[in-house]
């Protein structure tokens, strides 16, 4: 299972999904898709097969801009496409800009199997968006 990325901060709840209609067999790696938030964290474990979240807590991130980020996603909802612009893309970038901090790597698909391989780096996935989560929290606690 590749799993899920989704963020939140304060009251507020960014999870990206392809918008209603699109199937796994629409999910193909260069078609996009419209793109959805959605808006609760139990539709999510619902969607996810109940399976409970990983959380990581950064404690100093910078929540005023990332609300403003947060608000230009809300008012351009970008485009689903699972190898350029996925769930991890969004969690990725709202770190990017809560934190001002490039991660320490180049994200990889490469754990997701041979055609993810085939894709090479600069792909997020829910277990990249993990790593770099806890670096920036590792960070903050040093």
């Amino acid at each position: 299972m590749v799993g899920h990325a989704s963020i939140s901060f304060g009251t507020t709840y960014i999870s990206f999904w392809p918008a209603d209609g699109a199937g796994k067999k629409d999910l193909k790696i260069k078609r996009r898709q419209p793109g959805h938030f959605m808006q609760a964290l139990e539709l999510d474990i619902e969607s996810e097969g109940n399976r409970r979240p990983l959380t990581v807590t950064i404690p100093d991130a910078n929540t005023d801009a990332l609300e403003d980020y947060v608000v230009s996603l809300m008012e351009n909802i970008p485009q689903y496409q699972l190898a350029k612009f996925n769930c991890s893309n969004v969690v990725a970038d709202c770190l990017k800009v809560a934190c001002n901090k490039e991660p320490s790597f180049k994200p990889n698909a490469a754990a997701y199997g041979k055609l993810a391989r085939a894709l090479g780096t600069g792909i997020w996935t829910p277990h990249e968006v993990l790593r770099y989560a806890k670096e920036l929290a590792d960070t903050e606690n040093a």
